[in-house]
């Protein structure tokens, strides 16, 4: 199988530390081909059942106009700490401190270790799109409007 092209140009995103912990690594991939960035935790967080918290990373970011970052799961995230990761879009104009939502759905104590990484960075560009009045109705689609599940896989 032919290997995938790689983007020509490397695209530079700026980073800075919000407090003064020279510990905390920036957003890295663990392999080369990784298509997105683990973020690190940067303070013990113990998080009870049914809680939902911000988990810090001691960063800011500036992401070049005309992308964006995208906050998701590590895919080892629900299955070894239980947690559900919500996505977070960083718009390239925030200069904010990056953080993590997550929903602990248990009834038992989860503890996010300092140094821990529960979320990633995904860049991507933004595509521009205008939204235009539909005069009568929109074209027809091969998939309806019967909406969710209406494809299968859902039995219950």
């Amino acid at each position: 199988m032919p290997k995938p092209k790689q983007p020509s140009e490397l695209l530079e995103v700026l980073f800075k530390r919000v407090r003064d912990d020279e510990t905390c690594p920036p957003p890295n991939r663990q392999h080369p081909g990784d298509a997105a960035h683990d973020l690190t935790v940067t303070r013990y967080t113990p998080i009870s059942g049914g809680a939902k918290v911000q988990l810090p990373h001691n960063l800011a970011v500036a992401i070049p106009e005309g992308y964006f970052g995208l906050v998701l799961a590590r895919s080892s995230t629900f299955v070894k700490k239980g947690l559900i990761v919500h996505p977070g879009i960083i718009d390239s104009g925030y200069r904010g401190e990056v953080m993590t939502v997550v929903f602990n759905p248990s009834g038992k104590m989860v503890h996010i270790g300092d140094g821990e990484r529960v979320s990633q960075l995904l860049i991507l560009p933004v595509v521009p799109v205008e939204f235009a009045h539909a005069k009568k109705d929109l074209p027809s689609g091969d998939r309806g409007t019967d909406g969710f599940g209406s494809t299968g896989g859902f039995t219950g």
